[in-house]
């Protein structure tokens, strides 16, 4: 499957306030802003290992 438009997650314009998810990890550094396409920097992780967590 092919996206011919981008959405915003890369580009910045869907806002950092704009993305949430069901948890994330406890230390501040794995949020959910982090689950940008091309992040250079750490990514999103959840709390725990589970199939129920989520990103949207």
């Amino acid at each position: 499957f092919h996206c011919s438009n981008a959405f915003g997650m890369e580009s910045g314009k869907i806002s950092d306030d704009q993305i949430s998810a069901s948890s994330s990890f406890y230390d501040g550094r794995w949020e959910p802003r982090q689950a940008r396409l091309n992040n250079e920097d750490n990514a999103w992780t959840p709390s725990e290992d589970s199939n129920k967590e989520y990103i949207q």
